[in-house]
């Protein structure tokens, strides 16, 4: 078995003992037998009890698995040995960490049994969560026509509430660039990437109870993605969300990256022989070059003369369409008389989700309820 002197492990309190004892099964000791032990930590989802609407992890961050021997040598003549634990990240992680400790005591035979043992670890010391109002239009989106209050929670790493931490919200826009790459099998496809445009940056303070509060304001920033971020100064800590925000209602100009067509979905999800539904903006007549693809191929692609008003275009969704495609469309407004400031080019890109029932698979298992060792019985 594999003890410490502080269950609750945090990468602030490193290093620390650890205690390791085994014992052959019919109660002898492991009198100085060969052990080892090595962890591998995680990452993991963040959740302080009493705060569970809050995020506390960081989309921004990544954290690549690693492992490390913490222990090589043997046991005692009682089979007990203790040894420093410490642990190390090799990045700051976006939230918390999970340790998975393999430890094994070898047999003079050469045989080994093995414990696993796994334990939630903090790699910081305070944390600070944010909580985003929930949007009510199409993918959770929230207006950009109204204030919306965005509340902050500094923790420490106990779960408890932690009082005057300073800390800093940062409002990234989310920008994202589409382009064709062939390659040597000759099938193009889409690459995107994303790219991250600080817009705003403001020092708080949170309160006696650990809480703080900020306004996203309306109409400051532009439609599409973007990403609200939190640190903690000294802790360094930080807690992210992406939000979209929506058209603005009292905003009738298209915003300034006019040349990407917001397109939306009536469903989610879709089945084979539905109907799907692609909403774009209002605009003036065009022409949309439609185009339905995959990862490896282009479906269909036909053009669409776009009425005056014409907010919808409907997809018949088949087979071969699952399980997902995306629907690009490509707007080409009127070159002469136009009345709008719009580029004449704008570009939009959604994916559909279909699902194909009779490619489900439903496999039942049929066994007796109980087996007696030593005999055979059919599955």
């Amino acid at each position: 078995d594999l003890t410490f002197d502080n269950p609750n492990l945090s990468l602030a309190n490193m290093p620390q003992k650890a205690h390791l004892f085994s014992q052959w099964l019919h109660g002898a000791t492991a009198n100085k037998l060969k052990a080892d032990s090595e962890v591998k930590l995680f990452s993991k989802k963040t959740v302080f009890e009493g705060f569970n609407q809050f995020v506390f992890d960081d989309p921004s961050r990544t954290f690549e698995t690693s492992s490390q021997k913490v222990f090589d040598g043997n046991l005692s003549a009682e089979g007990k040995v203790d040894f420093d634990l410490k642990l190390e990240a090799n990045n700051s992680p976006p939230g918390m960490l999970l340790a998975t400790f393999n430890t094994r005591v070898f047999e003079e035979s050469g045989n080994f049994s093995t414990a696993l043992r796994s334990y939630d670890v903090s790699p910081y010391e305070y944390w600070v969560g944010l909580l985003v109002p929930k949007g009510d239009s199409y993918y959770n989106s929230i207006s950009r026509a109204n204030d919306h209050e965005i509340i902050f929670q500094s923790l420490d790493e106990k779960g408890k509430a932690a009082a005057k931490r300073d800390i800093e919200v940062t409002v990234y826009e989310i920008g994202w660039r589409w382009w064709w790459d062939e390659g040597g099998d000759n099938i193009a496809s889409y690459v995107g990437n994303n790219s991250h445009t600080p817009k705003q940056k403001e020092s708080l303070a949170t309160d006696a109870q650990g809480r703080a509060s900020w306004t996203l304001k309306k109409d400051t920033y532009e439609w599409g993605r973007h990403l609200i971020r939190v640190c903690d100064k000294e802790s360094g800590h930080c807690a992210g969300q992406v939000v979209y925000l929506g058209w603005s209602s009292n905003n009738g100009k298209n915003p300034g990256a006019a040349t990407q067509l917001m397109l939306t979905t009536d469903k989610e999800k879709y089945q084979v022989g539905d109907v799907a539904t692609v909403r774009l903006p209002k605009s003036i007549q065009g022409r949309v070059l439609l185009s339905i693809e995959n990862g490896s191929r282009v479906l269909e692609h036909r053009w669409l003369d776009l009425k005056p008003n014409q907010t919808e275009v409907q997809v018949p969704v088949t087979a071969e369409m699952t399980p997902n495609v995306y629907i690009n469309m490509v707007l080409l407004l009127p070159h002469q008389a136009r009345k709008s400031d719009a580029p004449m080019r704008l570009y939009g890109i959604v994916p559909l989700l279909v699902e194909d029932p009779t490619t489900h698979l439903t496999p039942q298992i049929d066994l007796p309820e109980k087996v007696r060792p030593e005999t055979t019985f059919s599955v």
